[in-house]
């Protein structure tokens, strides 16, 4: 029932006017779409899980494409990281109880001083991500072992 109600506007699901804005349903209708939230989270979910794995395995699906998604720089190694910060910042090389960030660490430098650390920071891959084939971000390939190195 959710499968056909959420197929039925698929015709027109590009036009701007496919959905009725949230502000412009009754109550009951909005109690029924929350109801249906989980159900139709679920079945997209799905889908996605679907196309992904059908791109993970080689084949092409029209549209959409994997790529790498964000990844947040970190310290390659803390402990190194710890020293080299202490004795270029002292006390400021560290938050309460924690090593601050490679990008509070080149704030608190500034730009000068702070490529004295680029060779402590890595970033690693973000996590595969189905995104349409018009997003700018290049194309991971098509095989499990691309992903595999992402985690």
């Amino acid at each position: 029932m959710t499968e056909q109600a959420v197929l039925a506007d698929f015709d027109d699901i590009d036009s701007p006017d496919a959905l009725t804005p949230a502000h412009q349903l009754t109550d009951a209708q909005l109690g029924q779409a929350l109801r249906a939230k989980k159900l139709i989270t679920s079945w997209l979910e799905s889908v996605e899980d679907h196309v992904v794995g059908r791109i993970n395995n080689g084949e092409n699906f029209d549209g959409f494409k994997m790529v790498a998604g964000k990844a947040n720089r970190r310290w390659a190694d803390d402990a190194q990281a710890g020293v080299a910060l202490f004795e270029m910042l002292g006390d400021d090389a560290y938050a309460p109880q924690k090593l601050v960030s490679p990008a509070q660490a080149e704030k608190a430098l500034g730009k000068a001083r702070a490529q004295n650390i680029a060779s402590l920071v890595v970033k690693p891959n973000g996590a595969p991500t189905l995104v349409q084939v018009d997003d700018p971000r290049p194309a991971l390939g098509g095989t499990t072992d691309d992903f595999e190195a992402c985690e």
